[in-house]
C-alpha cells in the first residue's frame, strides 16, 4: 500500500466517523439532577447541666429536662 492511498483511507475513515458523531441526537440535561430534599427526624441538642459551685451534676434522667420547639412542648426519644 502506497503513501498516497494510505492517507486517502485515514481521511476516508476520519469523515465517516465524524459524519456518525454528528448523526448521534444528544438527549439534554435533566433538571431534575439538581434537586435535593432533606429530612429530619432526629434533632440532638447537648446540654451541660451544673450546681451552684459550677460542678457537672451526672445523675440526670429525661424526665428532668423539657424540649419545645415554637412553644410546644416535644418528646425526649433518646437520652
Amino acid at each position: 500500500m502506497n503513501t498516497r492511498t494510505l492517507l486517502s483511507l485515514l481521511l476516508s475513515l476520519s469523515l465517516l466517523s465524524n459524519a456518525f458523531a454528528q448523526q448521534t441526537p444528544k438527549q439534554p440535561a435533566s433538571q431534575d439532577d439538581d434537586v435535593v430534599k432533606i429530612t429530619t427526624n432526629l434533632v440532638q441538642v447537648d446540654a451541660i447541666v451544673t450546681d451552684k459551685q459550677g460542678r457537672v451534676v451526672t445523675d440526670l434522667q429525661a424526665s428532668d429536662f423539657q424540649v419545645f420547639e415554637d412553644g410546644h412542648p416535644q418528646p425526649i426519644t433518646n437520652f
